[in-house]
């Protein structure tokens, strides 16, 4: 069984193959090849370990790279933006989605030439002004608030 193994492995990595295996074995070279095999295997992964990290390196300097210009000129967000995962509670999310439809049917009517995506735009714009709005508030208005969100929610259960 390990001869398949080793064969296949020749075969699959561009080894020599069974006929030089067959031919080594036969003048007694055969711990002379399993000790190049493994010698081989460890380059092989050495050698992926290698690559692997680099291409990680090469994608985290094309995120930095990316992300130190201006996140806004992006082709696309969901690859080139830090994803964020939030839980709401079944009522603000579903809100949420109402929100958007809203805000979009709005800009539409109001002849707005200007494409507005969910992911894109309207995300990036709830979270900012959520966080502006937050900034002005005192530290008392901000548990009223919280209360008041948790008490809609314990009535709409």
């Amino acid at each position: 069984m390990p001869d398949d193994i080793d064969e296949r492995l020749s075969r699959r990595f561009g080894g020599e193959g069974k006929e030089q295996d067959d031919k080594n074995e036969r003048n007694g070279n055969r711990a002379k090849n399993k000790k190049n095999d493994r010698n081989d295997e460890d380059e092989m992964k050495a050698d992926t370990t290698t690559a692997s990290e680099e291409s990680a390196q090469d994608d985290m300097n094309e995120k930095n790279d990316t992300r130190s210009k201006n996140g806004w000129n992006v082709t696309n967000v969901k690859k080139e933006w830090t994803p964020r995962s939030i839980y709401l509670p079944d009522t603000i999310e579903s809100n949420l989605g109402r929100a958007y439809k809203q805000l979009d049917l709005d800009l539409d009517m109001a002849d707005i030439d200007r494409e507005f995506r969910k992911t894109r735009h309207f995300y990036p714009l709830l979270v900012a002004l959520g966080m502006q709005r937050m900034e002005e508030m005192e530290p008392d208005e901000l548990m009223e608030f919280l209360e008041e969100l948790e008490r809609k929610e314990r009535k709409e259960q």
